[in-house]
C-alpha cells in the first residue's frame, strides 16, 4: 500500500538527513545468471558435491631472497584480481629447496603441510630444508602477482603485500592464503584493514570484463573452461606448482542451479554503529 512504501521512504529520508545512511560494499553469495543475491536461508538450500581443480602457485618474494611463496586455492578464476597473501603470524613456514628447470628453487610453505605437498612425485619435506621463518617475519614483505592482468588503480589501495590474519590455518593448502577482497568475505575484511586494493574484473553477469588479456574477457568465471586458460597462462609463466582434485560442498543457486560466487556488491547500508548505545538504551 502506499501508506507503508511512503513510511519507508520517509524513514529512509530521516536517515540519510541524519548522515547514518551510505553506499558501500558487501560480500555476498551472489548467482550470476539470476543477477540476485542470496539469503543464508536460500544458500543452505542448494549445497551440492563437486569436483574442481584446486591449484598451487608460485608468488615470488620481491626481497632478494629468493625464496617463493606457495598460495593454494580452489578457485583459480579469482588469481587476476589477487592482491595479497595473509600468513598465520604464529605459524611456522619452512624454506625448502627443489629442483626446478635451470636451478634451484626455494620454496616457502607451512611446516606441518610440507609432507602433503608434492612436487614432481615428492613431498616437499623430503626435500633439504633451507630454513624456518615465521607468519610474523614474512608479513609487510611485497611479492610479484600471479597473473598481472587487472590494473590496480592509483590511489585505490596496495596490492602485492604479506599480511598476517588468524583466520588462516595450516589445516589443508599450504598454511597461506591468497587474498582477492571482492570475492571473499575474509578477503574483504583482511582489505579493508590492510588498505588494500579492491579489484572486481567481473560484471553483474559473472563474466570478466575490464581486463588486459584479451582471451579471458567474456568469459564465465564458473566454467571449468575459464580455470582452465588460467592454469594454461599460470603453466606457461612457470608459476603453476601443482593441480589435485578437491571434491568439495559447493552452493549453487536454488532456483536455477548455477554455481554462486562471492561478490562484492554495491549497496545501500544505515550506520547503526554510530546509534548504537541509543538503541540499546532504547531497548531498554
Amino acid at each position: 500500500t502506499n501508506d507503508y512504501v511512503e513510511s519507508v521512504w520517509a524513514i529512509l529520508a530521516r536517515l540519510h538527513d541524519r548522515g547514518l545512511l551510505y553506499r558501500g560494499h558487501r560480500v555476498l553469495p551472489y548467482c550470476p545468471r539470476c543477477g540476485t543475491v542470496l539469503s543464508s536461508h536460500e544458500l543452505a538450500l542448494g549445497y551440492d558435491e563437486v569436483r574442481d581443480k584446486s591449484i598451487y602457485v608460485t608468488f615470488p618474494l620481491e626481497d632478494g631472497s629468493g625464496r617463493d611463496l606457495v598460495v593454494w586455492t580452489t578457485t583459480p578464476w579469482t588469481l587476476p584480481s589477487n592482491v595479497a597473501v595473509a600468513v598465520h603470524p604464529d605459524l611456522e613456514y619452512g624454506v625448502y629447496e627443489v629442483p626446478r628447470a635451470g636451478g634451484t628453487a626455494r620454496l616457502v610453505v607451512a611446516e606441518t603441510r610440507a609432507g602433503a605437498i608434492k612436487v614432481d612425485g615428492k613431498a616437499l619435506g623430503e626435500h633439504p630444508r633451507a630454513g624456518v621463518v615465521t607468519g610474523r617475519e614474512l608479513a609487510g614483505l611485497r611479492y610479484r602477482r600471479p597473473l598481472d592482468v587487472v590494473p590496480v588503480p592509483e590511489g585505490t589501495g596496495d596490492a602485492g603485500l604479506v599480511v598476517a590474519a588468524d583466520f588462516v590455518t595450516a589445516e589443508d593448502g599450504s598454511g597461506m592464503v591468497h587474498l582477492a577482497p571482492a570475492f571473499g568475505a575474509d578477503d574483504h575484511a583482511a582489505g579493508k584493514e590492510h588498505g588494500l586494493a579492491l579489484l572486481r574484473p567481473v560484471g553483474a553477469d559473472g563474466t570478466f570484463t575490464g581486463t588486459t588479456w584479451p582471451e579471458l574477457e567474456g568469459r564465465l568465471v564458473t566454467a571449468d573452461e575459464t580455470n582452465e586458460l588460467i592454469i594454461r597462462r599460470l603453466k606457461a609463466d612457470g608459476r603453476h606448482l601443482l593441480t589435485e582434485q578437491y571434491v568439495h560442498e559447493y552452493p549453487h543457486c536454488w532456483r536455477c542451479g548455477s554455481k554462486l560466487i562471492y561478490y562484492a556488491r554495491d549497496s545501500w547500508f544505515v550506520r547503526t554503529s554510530a546509534v548504537k548505545e541509543r538503541m540499546l538504551e532504547a531497548n531498554r
